[in-house]
């Protein structure tokens, strides 16, 4: 069922997607049998199921990547560059999503709470 349920998930997310839409797994996967825990937890997007369904789409998007990259050093002076750099972060943080990639540094940890700057 698991990997029914995941190409599902994923079918569901290019859907949203071609709607225009930002899709959410931990919104999606409850509705094709997965628990919450699960839905949030990133698991989903790791199954080969999952990433199957999703391939032509993040091979389209990692193109588009790699052909903002290429054209950056040619546009550097110019106002494109910054249209260029907005792109490249954004398709970066989508593929990132789609791939279960991490959208955040965890590893970050403050050198001190503010009680402790505080005393």
């Amino acid at each position: 069922m698991a990997s029914l349920a995941a190409e599902e998930v994923a079918k569901e997310v290019l859907e949203t997607i071609g709607k225009g839409k930002r899709p959410s797994v931990r919104k999606i996967a409850p509705r094709h049998g997965y628990s919450l825990t699960t839905a949030g937890s990133g698991q989903i997007q790791k199954t080969k199921t999952f990433k199957k369904v999703l391939r032509p789409l993040v091979e389209q998007l990692e193109a588009e990547r790699q052909a903002i990259l290429k054209r950056m050093p040619d546009v550097r002076d110019k106002a494109k560059y910054r249209d260029l750099s907005d792109g490249l972060d954004k398709i970066t943080k989508v593929l990132q999503l789609l791939t279960g990639g991490a959208t955040e540094n965890i590893a970050v940890k403050p050198l001190a709470t503010l009680e402790e700057l505080k005393g």
